[in-house]
């Protein structure tokens, strides 16, 4: 434990002073680094697939847990109507107890989680030449058979030809509306629902920051929005609140759960062993990529990592430091206990 509150303190001072390093006039070495920075903040290309995964499913479902007021909360409408007793015999209690099974498993489907789909800030094309025969905007999509040069239909290309001649990579919502129309699938509505709509999924994944960055997690454990706020936590790399909170609350395999998630979505080897080893080498880990990051850092110039890139990364390194020091008093205070026993 001391000697990695040491290393936090070398990281913070490696931190303070890797602005003061002269940068190497080096394209290689900037593109290098720059691709280190970004590794863990680019969105998982088949996030959803991962997300969909037997095993991130199953992790997802254990951390959610069903005992929990929040699913069987009565609505603020029926709360003053009078409660009904039956008395049933022990079949009819079996059937009670599988239909309220059930109803909770359907009220506890987790919603899909989707990356939001980031546009080209260029146009494709430009041909001011032809702006003058163009009246409206033109769309063009690619109707041949999936292949795997298109293996999902969010992939299957659409451009859109504007007024004044450019060629552009199609919207979301055009995107989304136009592949419906050509291609659609039984059951399948040419709008789509507001759930996998890009704007919703934009305010969705700020409602789950900042339940993290507040710390209310109570407020969504329980619901079936639980299980994604956990899975977005993953895939932006910011495990240590939530961590910090089961290790406080006293649920270790909650907390092993959390680090072998973060450890699916990264495609990385799944740690074994007891909760402190897990934890314990997550720390190491992070800090070791920290330490990377840092010196990497120190060679680059300052218009390569913005402000609110330097902030995100002071807050990694912040929460490390609490995760780490909370452990290190959850583990003094049982051991006072087992002493006292």
């Amino acid at each position: 434990m001391a000697s990695m509150c040491k290393e936090f303190c070398k990281l913070k001072a490696l931190l303070r002073n890797s602005c003061k390093h002269k940068p190497v006039p080096s394209s290689k070495l900037f593109h290098t680094c720059k691709n280190v920075l970004t590794a863990t903040q680019k969105p998982t290309p088949d996030i959803l697939l991962k997300f969909l995964h037997p095993e991130v499913t199953e992790i997802l479902q254990r951390l959610t847990g069903t005992q929990n007021d929040n699913v069987v909360q009565m609505p603020v409408a029926g709360r003053n109507k009078f409660v009904n007793y039956d008395l049933l015999s022990d079949e009819e209690l079996m059937k009670e107890k599988e239909r309220a099974e059930s109803l909770t498993e359907r009220r506890m489907q987790m919603p899909p989680y989707m990356s939001e789909r980031v546009l080209p800030s260029k146009p494709l094309l430009k041909d001011p030449q032809i702006a003058p025969a163009l009246d409206s905007k033109y769309v063009f999509i690619d109707i041949s058979a999936r292949s795997k040069r298109i293996p999902m239909k969010h992939a299957r290309p659409v451009v859109v030809r504007h007024e004044n001649g450019d060629l552009c990579v199609a919207d979301p919502e055009i995107h989304d509306r136009v592949v419906r129309t050509y291609l659609l699938e039984p059951g399948q509505e040419v709008i789509p629902p507001t759930l996998f709509q890009d704007k919703h999924l934009k305010i969705t994944h700020l409602i789950y920051d900042h339940a993290a960055a507040n710390e209310n997690f109570r407020v969504l454990e329980g619901t079936r929005f639980f299980g994604p706020l956990v899975f977005h936590l993953a895939v932006k790399d910011k495990l240590e609140p939530l961590l910090v909170y089961y290790i406080q609350e006293d649920r270790l395999m909650e907390t092993r759960d959390t680090i072998h998630l973060g450890q699916l979505v990264r495609n990385e080897k799944l740690t074994m062993g007891s909760v402190f080893t897990v934890v314990q080498a997550y720390v190491k880990d992070q800090v070791e990529n920290a330490y990377s990051v840092i010196q990497t850092q120190s060679v680059m110039t300052p218009a390569t990592k913005t402000e609110e890139e330097q902030r995100l990364f002071e807050d990694k390194i912040n929460n490390l430091e609490l995760l780490q020091n909370t452990l290190k008093e959850y583990t003094r205070k049982h051991s006072s206990m087992t002493n006292a026993a």
